[in-house]
């Protein structure tokens, strides 16, 4: 039988190092086959992708680009994807587009979950902030846009007040409200919500309610060092140790049991879910000089990849130790590679 063709999906940094590469060949030829290729593929996932590279890399404003994104929208549900392409839509649109501000509003109205809304929430209020000259150009009334900016804005503060108005934050709610303060941060930055301190109630000692939020606001960073490190080593749930591995890099960015811990947890079996936002905390929490440590523990899930592995933990792992290879010099990389 004659071999099928089928879509082969390759790694984001291996992609945007292809992009790269084709801009710097046949450019007409590359918006030919991107225009072909948004008008007949079915997947919207493919769609997105070549549509976003059509219009914002290779042809600014691509009308085929902005009507295969308007498309997309109705065939896709409620998702992250739903929003990546919203998200694509402003950027490549030189207008404002009332389809994609539509649907993030419908998104944030659903609640379909609390993720899922934040991430709404907080695409609608960056769009909203770009497009604040186009639409004063296009005559849009002040009060419209306003009105969806609160709505933004409300939204991700009452994640945050939900989080912290529970006398027990689960794992996934704690996840949420320290986001949804981020997010708030990069709208917002003077609201008074950004101020707020997210605390895991169960990172501190028992008491009532308000002894809690007391003792919170007083507690010496050192004790509280010290509580999440006996926490991290005395706890079997990986949910919770990977919390607390990241609450202790905050407290101390690149402290060694954390990192340790976030990379043990990258390398036991997990679910799907699990790798992505893991691989994210110790991004964030890891020093530049620890980095070489990440790469020689990770190193073989790279492997892994380029042999065709493309489990979430193998994917999560390969987009982490790009940017760790983006950070540390190509010589001293490959040392550390070879050994």
């Amino acid at each position: 039988m004659p071999e099928q063709n089928t879509w082969k999906f390759y790694p984001l940094p291996v992609q945007d190092g292809a992009r790269t590469s084709l801009r710097k060949t046949d450019r007409s030829a590359a918006i030919a086959g991107l225009e072909k290729l948004v008008q007949t593929v079915e997947s919207p996932f493919v769609c997105w992708q070549a549509a976003h590279s059509l219009g914002k890399v290779f042809d600014p404003g691509n009308e085929i680009a902005i009507a295969a994104l308007i498309r997309a929208t109705g065939l896709v549900s409620h998702s992250d994807l739903l929003i990546k392409i919203c998200e694509s839509l402003t950027k490549i649109d030189p207008n404002y587009n009332e389809t994609a501000i539509a649907t993030l509003v419908d998104i944030i109205h659903s609640k379909k979950t609390v993720a899922l809304t934040r991430k709404a929430a907080f695409t609608l209020g960056k769009v909203l902030l770009e497009s604040a000259a186009i639409l004063m150009l296009r005559g849009y009334a002040n009060d419209n846009h306003n009105s969806l900016l609160i709505l933004a804005i409300d939204t991700l503060v009452r994640i945050i007040e939900s989080g912290n108005s529970s006398p027990a934050p689960s794992p996934r709610h704690h996840a949420d409200g320290m986001a949804a303060i981020e997010n708030l941060r990069q709208i917002a930055p003077t609201h008074p919500a950004t101020q707020q301190q997210f605390i895991d109630a169960r990172t501190l000692p028992s008491s009532t309610h308000n002894r809690r939020k007391k003792v919170a606001r007083t507690q010496n960073i050192e004790i509280a060092i010290a509580k999440i490190e006996q926490k991290l080593i005395t706890i079997n749930n990986v949910e919770s140790q990977r919390r607390y591995a990241y609450q202790l890099g905050k407290f101390q960015p690149g402290h060694p049991l954390a990192v340790d811990f976030l990379l043990k947890l990258l390398s036991t079996p997990q679910s799907k879910s699990f790798y992505k936002l893991t691989a994210e905390y110790l991004k964030e929490i890891a020093l530049i000089e620890q980095l070489p440590l990440i790469v020689d523990r990770l190193k073989s899930q790279v492997i892994a990849v380029a042999a065709g592995d493309r489990s979430a933990c193998a994917m999560a792992c390969y987009k982490l130790l790009w940017y760790c290879a983006e950070q540390i010099p190509d010589r001293q990389f490959t040392q550390i590679w070879d050994r």
